[in-house]
């Protein structure tokens, strides 16, 4: 055995041993981490994005769960992507850092925490976007909208069918 995969084989026996004297695992971490991430949902969770457009173009989603009582909870979104519909390249990307997400995020302002992967580009009045999010609560929850430059509400329908 040379110098170098032995002390490889000896960092792996301290790990092993550290592991078991401390009476934790790597799968114990990875499942621990999982269920603290996922916290306590419904079977089939349902989301539903928000989107209101401001005056002068602003625009803000807002991430909800829509219970089976079609109650509205907020939960938080730790990935956004948007994108033109039959576009591959996204016009804006925003992820959270070492699990930090927001419920509320603003087109093209990363959240405190979120890093910028693709920057944003401006919106166009008349074109449709496609917004998607990944929450730690319910996976991936995606809705298209026509953005019209003004004022305008896109809210969570009670029956779990976003409708731009």
């Amino acid at each position: 055995m040379t110098m170098g995969t032995r002390r490889a084989f000896a960092g792996v026996l301290i790990f092993v041993g550290w592991s078991i004297s401390a009476g934790f695992s790597v799968v114990d971490a990875t499942s621990s981490a999982k269920t603290q991430a996922k916290g306590d949902v419904v079977d089939h969770p349902r989301g539903c994005i928000a989107i209101h457009q401001e005056k002068g173009g602003l625009v803000q989603f807002e991430v909800f769960l829509i219970e089976p009582t079609q109650r509205l909870v907020p939960i938080e979104a730790y990935r956004i992507s948007v994108t033109i519909p039959g576009k591959l390249t996204p016009v804006w990307v925003a992820q959270g850092e070492d699990y930090s997400s927001t419920h509320r995020i603003t087109y093209g302002v990363a959240p405190t925490g979120f890093k910028e992967q693709v920057p944003p580009e401006q919106l166009m009045p008349g074109i449709s976007y496609r917004v998607v999010v990944r929450s730690f609560s319910v996976g991936g929850i995606q809705r298209v909208f026509l953005h019209e430059g003004g004022e305008k509400r896109n809210t969570c329908p009670w029956d779990g069918r976003p409708q731009s």
